[in-house]
């Protein structure tokens, strides 16, 4: 059939020149117009008709480069069919593998550096190497008997340090029972070790406060706590103490609020026109008081200064209570004077401090 539909459309297009200008073998216009009409209806009736044409799937490619994504689309008429692949290089699972020599001492150096960030950081290289598909179990089997090479000299007396390992050892081997009770047994011992020194501390206190003297003021209506180590006098020596006061005489003491005062005081023959005095302890020097200080003298002189002391002050006088070597620094118009602070007038202040603490 094509090949009568392509004769028939050759001879239309003879026909078509002889009804113009009519030539052999065509003797006039009326025949070229007849062979041309014939000719169209061949070409019409060996056409193909649509219906007998089968259906070609069309494909359609389409290759992007871009992160190499690749994109197939296939096409099928009258119902299309598209298919479409997607997939970049670097979403590719990767192998898994052993860590390098390199990998593996970087990390040791981490957690053998001993900082109190350490740990955090070997846990965080971990993480990375994990998360590059790298097998870490050789590192954490090194890191793990590190970790118990150092736990294991500790006395049980050591709860901090225990607790400490323990819980590292379990952020390694969160599967391991035994570390987790041996952080539950360290917890109940600082838990007790805790409960134990607040009880100690509480008969500290009221043992402080049975300790002191009590001196009431009625016309002023203040009672007085006071070491029995201060000394009788102003001019007795040279020192520095506590003592509360607190507003109300007998049972209604309790009622009112404590507070702090702190005497400085200088005794010698001579004046030394005080001005300033540093506290001294374990080789840390620091000023305590500045400023006028009163004066008086009978067959000796006494110098002294009576405020209520700052935080900064009562932090400066545990120094001086809790110091192997405590001494003050008097300081002169134009000389100094050097003091020690005995060991009762350590404990004295330490003492006050508690049972301020208590009555508050």
């Amino acid at each position: 059939m094509e090949v009568i539909a392509s004769i028939a459309a050759l001879v239309t297009i003879v026909s078509f020149v002889a009804v113009i200008y009519p030539f052999k073998p065509y003797p006039s216009r009326k025949m070229a117009l007849a062979v041309l009409v014939g000719s169209f209806v061949v070409v019409g009736i060996s056409a193909p008709s649509p219906e007998n044409q089968e259906a070609a799937p069309d494909v359609v490619v389409n290759e992007q480069e871009d992160d190499a994504d690749v994109v197939v689309e296939l096409e099928e008429e009258p119902d299309a069919v598209v298919v479409t692949t997607s997939s970049r290089v670097d979403d590719m699972p990767t192998e898994p593998r052993v860590p390098t020599e390199s990998e593996v001492q970087d990390i040791l150096a981490l957690f053998d550096a001993g900082t109190l960030s350490s740990w955090r950081q070997t846990k965080t290289a971990i993480a990375q190497l994990e998360s590059e598909n790298v097998v870490t179990d050789t590192i954490k089997d090194a890191l793990e008997s590190r970790m118990l090479d150092q736990v294991r000299p500790l006395p049980v007396s050591d709860i901090e340090g225990n607790l400490t390992r323990y819980r590292n050892l379990a952020d390694l081997r969160p599967d391991n029972e035994s570390y987790a009770e041996k952080i539950e047994f360290y917890e109940t011992k600082r838990q007790e070790a805790a409960d134990r020194a607040r009880r100690e501390r509480e008969e500290a206190q009221i043992a402080a406060i049975t300790r002191l003297n009590v001196n009431e003021d009625r016309v002023d209506r203040i009672t007085w706590y006071q070491h029995p180590n201060k000394p009788r006098y102003t001019n007795s020596r040279s020192t520095a103490y506590l003592y509360i006061g607190r507003r109300g005489l007998g049972d209604e003491v309790n009622s009112g609020r404590p507070w702090l005062r702190m005497r400085v005081q200088y005794a010698a023959s001579s004046w030394l026109f005080v001005n300033e005095v540093t506290a001294y302890h374990d080789g840390v020097s620091e000023p305590l008081v500045a400023g006028v200080f009163e004066r008086d003298n009978n067959s000796t002189i006494w110098e002294w200064m009576d405020v209520a002391p700052d935080d900064y002050q009562l932090e400066v006088l545990r120094s001086l209570a809790n110091a192997d070597e405590a001494s003050l620094r008097f300081r002169g118009q134009q000389y100094h004077r050097d003091v020690n602070l005995s060991a009762s007038d350590k404990r004295a202040i330490r003492e006050v401090l508690l049972a301020f603490e208590a009555m508050r």
